[in-house]
């Protein structure tokens, strides 16, 4: 009975796996834009990893295609990542690491901590496969360094995420942050308050000089003269009205001596009244004076500080314009100088930009590349423009990605189908390997490429690459639309090694051979003749030699 139970439940697995499959494959061939597609081949990718592992690294492949189309670096991570994972399965450990590399620069992009740390795991793990424990160890390290230099990032409890990860919740420590920005700019203002009031106590200290600042404009001044001048005339009024006093005063006296004879005669007491009585008219008007001059003085000060108010103000905002037209003046010249690298090497666009020109230099070892795909006039006739150049875009676009990953490797130009890119263009001297490798993933980005074309019965291209090291000039052509290009035999060799190679192969040089030839599993060709040069030894690069322990 539990045998019976157990079949049971198998069978009922197995027909809702395929009808799973059945009903995916049949939503991606009425699918009509590129993120369902991509979706779709992501999913039964997922779903043929638990029975064909084939199947699930080609619908994997498909599904990286998409997502590098569509710019979606998350996609392209779980993509590669599901990728390694079929091809690990199968036990194809170097078509696996390199799915896991490309998935782990993706991941480092999106920021994706979680792939990252899978990604590391899974590279380890090959390289114990492949008995390579310095590999494994160096891989390690690697990891360790990256999530050191995260903050607040951990490679511990981690697992491949096949749904995105919701965002969380704000916490109190962002509101404590709006706490301490709020503070700060409280702070801030607080230090603007305490110097605009330092300003006005200047003005007040400089008021008995009653001199216009220098830096004031002309309307300003004139204001300034107008108000002075206004104060003045009240000065005037409350002089004459001083001398008005004085004059009463001397009245007084006059009058005072002239009844001198009668103050005599009156009462001690009635003269004390009359006294008292002029004291406190004196003492009035003398107030009223005094408070006149005080109300004076503060309306001049208050005149005076407006002025100065007004100047802080316009002397601020012509600083803040200044500041904006500063930030687009520098990022002008960060966008210049980015469009700058993206056609020259940094060497050669840093010597432009200081002297005006670049001048031409020799170098004794580089390694030139060339690519070409197979029958692209014939496959360009069966595309309309903007198909052609779409599938032209996307492998170039995978090109430049992959010789990106290498230090030390520049793109020289395209002419139509053809690639060309070099290393050792540097101060510093450069081995071809680096440049192999590139070569190497560019061929098995191209296979991918082909199989996922393969399923949508679509054209693709295949490409043949030949590789030559040797001596060249390198150098600025032209003045309008320049261009950064390399000459010599060494050009002209690397491209008949392009020529007499085999489609989906790298062909190089006896010379770029005894470089590498420790480093790489290779097939010896024989001589084979190059067109204007003569018979040469050839060699096809196959792979990597794994590193002993």
């Amino acid at each position: 009975m539990r045998h019976l139970l157990t079949l049971s439940f198998v069978l009922i697995s197995m027909t809702l796996w395929s009808q799973s499959t059945s009903s995916l494959l049949k939503q991606l061939r009425s699918a009509t834009n590129n993120t369902q597609k991509m979706d779709l081949n992501y999913r039964l990718a997922e779903a043929y990893l638990k029975s064909d592992f084939k199947k699930a690294g080609t619908y994997a492949g498909t599904a990286q295609r998409l997502a590098v189309e569509l710019g979606n670096n998350t996609m392209m991570a779980k993509s590669a990542y599901l990728g390694g994972e079929a091809y690990f399965k199968q036990r194809q450990w170097g078509t696996s690491a390199s799915r896991f590399n490309q998935s782990l620069g993706f991941a480092k992009k999106s920021g994706s901590n979680a792939l990252v740390a899978a990604n590391y795991q899974k590279l380890i793990a090959i390289a114990k496969k492949k008995s390579n424990e310095r590999g494994a160890i160096k891989l390690g390290e690697d990891a360790i360094a990256y999530f050191s230099n995260k903050s607040g990032s951990s490679s511990s409890n981690v697992s491949t995420p096949s749904k995105p990860t919701p965002t969380p919740a704000p916490s109190s420590s962002v509101d404590q942050k709006r706490l301490d920005k709020v503070t700060k700019d409280n702070i801030a203002m607080r230090k603007s308050i305490n110097k605009l009031e330092k300003e006005l106590n200047e003005a007040r200290n400089t008021v008995a000089q009653s001199k216009p600042d220098e830096n004031l404009s002309a309307r300003e001044k004139a204001k300034f003269e107008e108000q002075k001048k206004k104060y003045e005339e009240e000065l005037l009024e409350r002089d004459k009205e001083l001398k008005e006093i004085e004059e009463q005063k001397d009245t007084y006296a006059r009058r005072n001596k002239r009844s001198e004879k009668e103050l005599k005669s009156m009462s001690k007491e009635a003269l004390a009244n009359e006294v008292q009585l002029q004291k406190q008219e004196m003492d009035l008007a003398e107030a009223n004076n005094q408070r006149n001059i005080l109300g004076l003085s503060a309306l001049f000060i208050l005149g005076l500080a407006g002025l100065l108010f007004a100047r802080f103000r316009s002397k601020k905002k012509s600083n803040l314009a200044l500041e904006e037209k500063n930030r687009l003046i520098e990022d002008e010249r960060q966008r210049s100088d980015e469009l700058l690298l993206n056609i020259l090497p940094a060497e050669i666009a840093k010597e432009l930009k200081e002297n005006g020109k670049a001048s031409a230099k020799k170098y004794e070892n580089v390694t030139v590349l060339f690519s070409d795909f197979k029958n692209f006039t014939q496959i360009s006739n069966r595309l309309t423009p903007e198909q052609l150049v779409k599938e032209l875009d996307y492998c170039f676009k995978g090109f430049d990605y992959i010789i990106s990953q290498y230090k030390g490797i520049e793109k020289i130009k395209t002419i139509g189908d053809a690639y060309m890119c070099a290393s050792g263009l540097s101060t510093s001297s450069t081995f071809p390997t680096d440049i192999i490798k590139a070569a190497l993933d560019i061929q098995e980005f191209l296979e991918d490429y082909k199989r996922g074309k393969k399923i949508l019965g679509e054209e693709f291209f295949e490409a043949r690459i030949g590789i030559h090291t040797g001596p060249v000039v390198a150098g600025v052509v032209g003045v309008n639309k320049f261009a950064y290009d390399i000459w010599g035999e060494t050009v002209n060799i690397a491209s008949r090694m392009e020529s007499q190679c085999e489609v989906g192969q790298v062909n190089i040089s006896e010379a770029t051979y005894n470089k590498i030839k420790y480093d790489f599993q290779t097939e010896y060709r024989g001589k084979l003749n190059a067109k204007n040069v003569g018979a040469m030894d050839m060699y096809y690069v196959k792979q990597p030699v794994a590193a002993s322990v």
